[in-house]
């Protein structure tokens, strides 16, 4: 099933693990904002991990949107991070990131919240030392939390920070995909055990990327 924004934005609730390729702030601020507001309204516990800058932007336009964001983060409902605690001396590691996720998934039960609404840009979390197949291995693991959890995590990837290939794999790691104003429920390329079949950066992978997203934007 195929939404436009921001109703298909709503539509993401727990169990979904869905990935967001977004060109600039404008782009993810329009899509971040309903996520965490739903969030919010549905009474979870909402996290967003990205860099200062990222986190100020978001902060301002929750505030501008209608959020009570001192109220909500005074309470503990709405955490906006900076801060890498996740890395491992400075690498990304995905066993040690979901433990975060399961702990920080717990903690928000234990707390009265009714599940756990999260995202993250995947390059931010990645820190300097890691490759982006890493990230997507993690993927891959996190992709099979998702079921009877009250978990829901939105992927950041911005398009021009990752090689197309790199987005096309991602595609088979999420059971839904927002890009260009579109919000795909249910990603027919979603296959977590899919291997790439090219280099990342092949140029043949451009190529191919925009035939996947064609096709989910006709389903």
């Amino acid at each position: 099933m195929n939404a436009r924004l921001p109703e298909g934005i709503r539509s993401l609730k727990q169990g979904h693990h869905a990935c967001l390729f977004y060109d600039g702030q404008e782009d993810l601020l329009a899509v971040l904002v309903p996520f965490f507001q739903e969030g919010l309204k549905r009474g979870e516990h909402c996290v967003y991990m990205n860099d200062p800058l990222s986190v100020l932007n978001l902060r301002n336009a929750l505030t501008t949107a209608g959020t009570e964001v001192t109220r909500e983060t005074e309470r503990g409902a709405l955490v906006l991070m900076s801060e890498r605690t996740h890395l491992v001396s400075g690498r990304f590691e995905p066993s040690a990131m979901i433990r975060m996720v399961e702990g920080a998934l717990a903690d928000s039960l234990q707390a009265g919240f009714k599940g756990l609404c999260g995202t993250g840009d995947a390059m931010w979390e990645l820190g300097t030392g890691s490759e982006l197949e890493t990230f997507l291995e993690y993927e891959k693991i996190l992709d099979s939390l998702f079921k009877d959890r009250p978990l829901a995590v939105l992927c950041l990837y911005r398009k021009r920070s990752v090689a197309p290939g790199y987005l096309g794999h991602a595609l088979h790691m999420h059971e839904a995909a927002l890009f260009d104003g579109n919000v795909c429920l249910e990603n027919r390329y979603h296959n977590p055990s899919a291997k790439p079949g090219r280099l990342y950066d092949d140029p043949y992978d451009a190529e191919a990327l925009r035939e996947m997203c064609d096709n989910l934007k006709k389903a």
